[in-house]
């Protein structure tokens, strides 16, 4: 009985870890949306980047007068395999967090997952938040992503 013991427990073990394996793996690229943003209180505006495998969609509000600009791209293959390569999804959906700095006129970054019935949003106020630690890999790809957006059209 001892003898069987084993070969049963490493069978299950390895089926445990394939099936653990499959499950990370397991989003669709095709259906997911990425996105970042930034709002700011009174009037300051904000800006929002949407990203998914094949296009990219940059809007920057100008604050009071309620001016927006909108800038689509294609997803370039480089910036889109990198910020997949960053993403755990399982550790951003285990973030909790929604920082409200805009509720007293500061700036709140929220970042958002989004894939079929799959939702998950987390505003986190800034990088260097220590609940987003986990997942800062992630937000620092999405976040640069912004940057290159913002620097281009300014």
């Amino acid at each position: 009985m001892k003898n069987l013991l084993v070969p049963v427990l490493l069978f299950f073990g390895m089926l445990c870890g394939w099936n653990c394996q499959q499950r990370a793996a397991s989003f669709s690229e095709d259906e997911l949306k990425i996105s970042v943003s930034t709002i700011c209180g009174w009037c300051a505006g904000g800006d929002s980047l949407l990203i998914t495998a094949s296009s990219t969609v940059y809007r920057h509000t100008f604050g009071c007068n309620e001016k927006t600009e909108t800038i689509r791209a294609k997803t370039e293959k480089a910036d889109w395999d990198a910020l997949i390569a960053s993403l755990d999804r399982d550790a951003f959906e285990k973030i909790d967090l929604n920082i409200c700095n805009v509720c007293a006129d500061g700036c709140d970054i929220r970042a958002t997952v989004r894939e079929k019935k799959f939702a998950h949003t987390i505003s986190y106020g800034n990088i260097d938040n220590e609940a987003v630690a986990e997942v800062r890999p992630f937000l620092k790809v999405l976040e640069s992503m912004l940057g290159q957006f913002r620097a281009q059209n300014q």
